[in-house]
C-alpha cells in the first residue's frame, strides 16, 4: 500500500516536506579570487539531486543591490569589477528559496565578526561573545573559523563611528603568519583619522625593517553582523608578560 510522505527529518536537519525535496547546500568562501569559479555543492537525497535554480546578484558595500541578476548558472566566476562588492547566491526550487549566502568579495582577507546577541560593541568595557570567520585571498588561505570574545579598544577613540577592537580567540592561532608563535590575542585597528590606513602600518613595518620592534600586521576588510564596516589593520596585540 502506498502512502504520501508528509514530513521526513533526516540526520543533518534537512527536511522532505509535502513531497518537495530539500537537500544540503554549501558554498565555500574560504579563498574567493578573481578568475576562480564560486560553485555551491548540492547534496543528493537517496541518490536524487533536486532541480534547483541558481541566482547570483551583486551590491555595493552598503548592500544596495543592482537591478537584475549577474548570473543564473550554478557557478559564477568573479572579475575585478566585483572587488569591494557583495555577492549573493540564492538557490530556489519551484516554490521558494531554500538557500542564500552573502559574501564580501575583496582583494584583501575579510574578517566576518558575528555577535551572539546581534549587537555591535559600543563601550570599552562591553565584552561580547560571538564568532569570527576570516576569509582568505590571493596571498592568504582561510585563517580562522571559531569562537571569540571581543570589545572596543581605545580611550578617546571609543567615540569614533568606526571603532577598533581587541580580539580574544578561543584557540591559539598563528594569524596571517604574524609573529613566531600562535596567539589568542589580536587587534583590529580602525585608523579612523587616517583614511589611507597607511600611517600606523608603515611605521611599524619600518621599525621591523631596521631591526627595531614593531607590531606585525596586515590589512583586512571587516564585516560586523552582516554589515561592511571598512578596511582595518589586523595586528599583533602587545601585552606585558607576568
Amino acid at each position: 500500500e502506498q502512502a504520501e510522505v508528509k514530513s521526513l527529518v533526516v540526520a543533518d536537519g534537512d527536511r522532505f516536506v509535502g513531497g518537495r525535496l530539500k537537500t544540503a547546500i554549501e558554498l565555500k568562501t574560504n579563498r574567493p579570487r578573481v578568475g576562480k569559479e564560486l560553485e555551491p555543492t548540492v547534496g543528493a537525497f537517496f541518490g536524487i539531486v533536486p532541480d534547483y535554480t541558481f541566482t547570483w546578484r551583486r551590491a555595493n558595500w552598503a548592500k544596495t543591490w543592482e537591478t537584475g541578476a549577474i548570473g543564473r548558472n550554478r557557478a559564477y566566476t568573479p572579475t575585478e569589477r566585483d572587488y569591494g562588492k557583495w555577492l549573493r547566491l540564492t538557490v530556489s526550487n519551484a516554490t521558494e528559496a531554500v538557500f542564500s549566502k552573502d559574501l564580501f568579495f575583496s582583494s584583501l582577507p575579510v574578517c566576518y565578526l558575528t555577535t551572539d546577541d546581534g549587537r555591535a560593541p559600543s563601550a570599552s568595557k562591553e565584552v561580547h561573545t560571538g564568532s569570527l570567520f576570516v576569509q582568505g585571498n590571493d596571498a592568504f588561505k582561510h585563517q580562522y573559523d571559531g569562537r571569540l570574545e571581543f570589545h572596543v579598544r581605545g580611550d578617546s577613540s571609543v567615540s569614533h563611528p568606526k571603532k577598533s577592537y581587541k580580539l580574544k580567540l578561543d584557540e591559539k592561532t598563528k594569524m596571517f603568519d604574524l609573529g613566531d608563535k600562535k596567539n589568542r590575542h589580536w587587534v583590529l585597528t580602525s585608523n579612523y583619522h587616517d583614511v589611507s590606513c597607511l600611517r600606523n602600518k608603515l611605521a611599524a613595518d619600518f621599525a621591523n625593517e631596521i631591526g627595531s620592534l614593531g607590531m606585525r600586521s596586515t590589512w583586512t576588510d571587516c564585516v560586523l553582523n552582516g554589515e561592511y564596516i571598512g578596511t582595518y589593520v589586523f595586528m599583533e596585540a602587545i601585552r606585558i608578560a607576568t
